[in-house]
């Protein structure tokens, strides 16, 4: 049976809680804990293997509109 995880992420900081926990999740991945399997939360592009999360955001303000450049390249690479 496959197993797969969707995160919602809702809410005026749904943005900001949500690049700490994909963070997270990259920096506990390096560890190697066997008794999680990444995958459920990810999916991987076809063409180039590389994953990125199985997330729905939803903001309920312009945070991308008055954040930083910097924010904005790591909350792209989520989509």
């Amino acid at each position: 049976m496959v197993h797969e995880i969707v995160t919602l992420q809702i809410g005026n900081t749904s943005n900001n809680v949500g690049t700490e926990l994909w963070n997270q999740l990259d920096v506990e991945q390096t560890h190697n804990n066997t008794l999680i399997d990444y995958n459920t939360y990810y999916t991987y592009n076809k063409k180039t293997n590389i994953p990125s999360p199985r997330v729905l955001i939803i903001d309920y303000h312009d945070y991308l509109m008055n954040n930083s450049n910097s924010q904005l390249m790591v909350l792209k690479s989520l989509n």
